[in-house]
């Protein structure tokens, strides 16, 4: 129902905090997560790896800029409610539930 699609670039302070809070939302299994890197110089790309395993979607994107990155990110999103985050969200567990029910 719901793809999630978040541009990132040089996110290493805040992305495993993100990451975690995002995977604690109830119902996130779900959604659709698609990262939109802007071609990070930090060590992004080494955090992403690090939590493989939740099942997020990772591309890179040809042009950095966080417009064109999420513009970019909607060529891979399979849902039918498109929702644009940044690394920098905090995130209510509940989420997800209330999008659904509105």
């Amino acid at each position: 129902m719901i793809s999630i699609i978040i541009p990132i670039y040089n996110e290493e302070k805040i992305l495993s905090k993100f990451i975690k809070n995002i995977f604690e939302i109830e119902n996130i299994n779900t959604c659709q997560i698609i990262f939109i890197d802007g071609k990070s110089t930090d060590k992004t790309n080494k955090i992403l790896l690090k939590y493989k395993n939740l099942g997020y979607e990772y591309h890179v994107s040809p042009q950095k800029g966080r417009a064109y990155q999420m513009n970019y990110g909607t060529k891979f999103a399979k849902k039918n409610i498109l929702w644009f985050l940044h690394a920098d969200s905090l995130l209510e567990k509940d989420v997800v539930n209330k999008i659904i029910n509105s």
